[in-house]
């Protein structure tokens, strides 16, 4: 029924600017003495909250020992999205960019929908030192909201506001002592992004006709004084080809 195929990777694209706002984040370990022993990358993938802990307790329960060598780790998800009527502009808006083959059309984008995409990070790390050490390189940035310019068209890039939610510790050393010790940190936020609509040719308008009056008929219609019309030479030139706009101004 809506009778449009088109995929502007809207959506995807705030997916993946996720993964890279969190892909930097370091943790340092030191000894007794306060000397710095490593820096250990912490690595990020997308993957829910519980598929993400069952893996973990998948590898750890056949791992050895050394268990280190695997965490601390963190996961992301989107968790769903709402339309945003607040931020809502004309839909007369649009954008346009050259048509790839015809200089009579341009290719014109519909409004920016805004929508308010839902996320979960998780933290998991072995102790409790490691996953403040990972909380604290991430809550400083957001107050409660950070800006991240995202390129949702070829042409246009527009700010996303990522602002956090929510933030729950938990940890399992509840469970026993034959249970490996993880803790875990779930920071909800929302994305105030947006939707691209579809795109469709549009016709380039290279000639303007316009009638002029003062007086009017005895039925109330203006009577024409003059018709003013403004062309574009030739009128197959682009954007960037030479041509020229001819004026003419006729009389009745």
């Amino acid at each position: 029924m809506l009778g449009t195929t088109f995929y502007n990777q809207s959506i995807r694209r705030v997916v993946t600017s996720v993964g890279n706002l969190f892909n930097e984040i370091s943790i340092n370990q030191h000894d007794t003495t306060g000397a710095l022993i490593k820096t250990i990358p912490v690595p990020i993938s997308y993957a829910k909250k519980q598929h993400f802990i069952a893996k973990l307790n998948d590898d750890l329960a056949g791992s050895t020992p050394n268990v280190n060598m695997i965490l601390p780790r963190m996961s992301f998800s989107f968790e769903g999205f709402q339309y945003d009527s607040e931020r809502q502009i004309s839909p007369l808006r649009y954008t346009t960019k050259p048509h790839a083959t015809d200089n009579n059309f341009v290719v014109q984008t519909n409004t920016f929908i805004p929508y308010n995409m839902d996320f979960e990070v998780n933290i998991v790390a072995k102790n409790i030192e490691d996953s403040l050490q990972i909380v604290e390189q991430i809550v400083p940035y957001f107050t409660p909201d950070f800006n991240m310019p995202i390129k949702f068209t070829d042409e246009e890039t527009r700010d996303v506001s990522f602002l956090i939610n929510s933030l729950a510790p938990e940890d399992n050393a509840d469970d026993g002592f034959n249970a490996n010790r993880l803790v875990a940190w779930s920071l909800s936020f929302t994305a105030r992004a947006w939707v691209v609509g579809a795109s469709k040719d549009s016709a380039v308008i290279k000639t303007a006709i316009v009638n002029l009056g003062t007086n009017k008929n005895d039925l109330g219609d203006f009577l024409i004084d003059e018709t003013l019309q403004s062309q574009v030479v030739p009128t197959s030139a682009g954007p960037d080809d030479v041509h020229t706009v001819v004026e003419t101004i006729t009389s009745p």
